[in-house]
């Protein structure tokens, strides 16, 4: 490498966007270097099979797909360096990239660093990833010939880990939060006729059991509640992707999730309410067994999403209304009558009339687009504790707050209260805990807890 040369073009990442972008430019007479850290293809190297691109009529893996990629665009000219980026100075003219192999200087640099898998965050996970613990079959797979193996996930990328695993592993056991799969429909059937996969609806798993190596793991039911332990050899996490741009800070513009906020040549337009069920747009009507929703705004960060631990029956509609804001205030000084039209989309619990012993729980998530939603939806940071009559429980383990509501005089776990009121409860790092409670009626004068 020569620090001195100046290329036209730095492209980090080789995965498809990467060598498209190395392929145009290369044949547009571009001086172009691309920089990747592992090999060629990115997260498309690692998949085994891929049916849905054009020109491979009985498809191909994705390693062959990524070599043929690379060879492209290496015949106009295109250089390949395996480096992994460290830093970058986006400021000056000429561009500074700082990576394992040296530094590069660039014209122009494109950023195309994709993502990386998303883990549980369990205890001791990232401690045993190569002693049980793993993100890629076709990368580790190998390792667990005639072994049982756990898949945790429901999508495209679970399902296709699953059918590589179960040419190489004794048992495979998909682990899914739902009670359906959320992969398309053509994997189905290929899943169903495989002798040696099994399944188990309606599970999380909640603990890793292990020795010198992982040995097994804890499975919770998002239904019952109940808990079970499966020995196994291995797990694989496939529950989603998080954005490699963690070398870009305060070098351009990151949103609250750590995507590249796109300029005007790029920018996404959404419509000003849009609601997906299940990743569905048809929204009018009644959906039973509904995991989550999203709702985008047309604004920035306006984004929510909803979850509904267990499943939920939401009933939606999507509708356009007419009327002004005169209409929706009794108070004098409102005097805009002029008349307004706007759609705008309402869904709802349907409880019937008189319930008897009903209950229903959901989760707000502010910020978080379709897709985060969904993988909120495959590991959830929320638990519910307890849901009667007199208490409400629900533990956030990521912040390790437990919520407790006391509708009556009564007792849960360690925590009495004379009077209802509401307790949240932090444990620290040093076997301490910060305790706070609170009168949501603000009608009590004294309030007493004893823990």
């Amino acid at each position: 490498m020569n620090e001195n040369h100046v290329y036209d073009m730095i492209i980090v990442g080789g995965g498809p966007g990467g060598y498209t972008s190395a392929l145009y430019a290369a044949r547009a007479g571009f001086d172009t270097i691309v920089l990747e850290k592992l090999s060629a293809g990115g997260q498309m190297s690692l998949t085994w099979q891929i049916d849905n691109y054009p020109g491979f009529e009985n498809g191909i893996d994705g390693f062959s797909l990524a070599e043929k990629m690379q060879k492209q665009a290496e015949k106009f000219g295109a250089k390949s360096e395996y480096a992994e980026v460290f830093n970058m100075d986006l400021t000056g003219k000429l561009k500074r990239v700082e990576t394992s192999s040296g530094i590069y200087i660039g014209k122009t640099v494109v950023i195309a660093t994709g993502a990386n898998p998303r883990e549980l965050g369990l205890a001791k996970e990232k401690e045993l990833i190569g002693h049980g613990v793993a993100y890629c079959a076709s990368c580790d797979g190998m390792f667990y010939k005639d072994k049982i193996v756990v898949v945790v996930g429901g999508g495209n990328s679970a399902v296709s880990d699953a059918v590589l695993l179960s040419r190489i592993a004794k048992k495979v056991i998909i682990v899914h939060r739902r009670d359906t799969l959320r992969a398309t429909k053509i994997y189905h059937d290929q899943l169903m006729k495989t002798e040696n996969i099994e399944f188990r609806w309606n599970n999380t798993v909640n603990e890793l059991i292990y020795g010198e190596r992982l040995t097994g793991v804890r499975l919770k039911d998002t239904v019952t509640g109940e808990e079970n332990i499966i020995e196994c050899d291995g797990l694989f996490v496939s529950i989603g992707r998080k954005p490699t741009t963690d070398f870009l800070d305060n070098q351009i513009e990151l949103d609250n999730k750590g995507y590249i906020v796109a300029g005007s040549g790029a920018e996404v337009i959404l419509e000003k309410v849009q609601i997906i069920p299940e990743g569905r747009d048809d929204f009018n009507g009644v959906h039973k067994d509904t995991r989550w929703i999203h709702l985008a705004g047309d604004t920035e960060d306006s984004d929510v999403g909803y979850y509904f631990p267990g499943g939920a029956d939401i009933t939606g509609v999507r509708e356009t209304r007419k009327g002004s804001w005169k209409l929706v205030n009794e108070y004098e000084k409102f005097t805009d009558d002029e008349p307004r039209m706007n759609s705008f989309v309402t869904f709802w619990f349907d409880h019937g009339v008189k319930p008897a012993d009903e209950k229903y729980s959901y989760v707000v998530l502010p910020g978080k687009n379709a897709e985060e939603t969904e993988a909120y939806n495959e590991n959830p940071d929320v638990e519910i504790l307890c849901q009667t009559d007199s208490i409400h429980a629900v533990k956030e383990h990521k912040l390790n707050i437990t919520g407790i509501n006391f509708f009556e005089p009564g007792k849960y776990q360690s925590f009495r209260v004379e009077k209802p009121m509401s307790v949240m409860i932090q444990k620290q790092e040093d076997n301490m805990a910060e305790i706070s409670f609170a009168d949501p009626t603000q009608t009590l004068t004294t309030m007493k807890l004893e823990v």
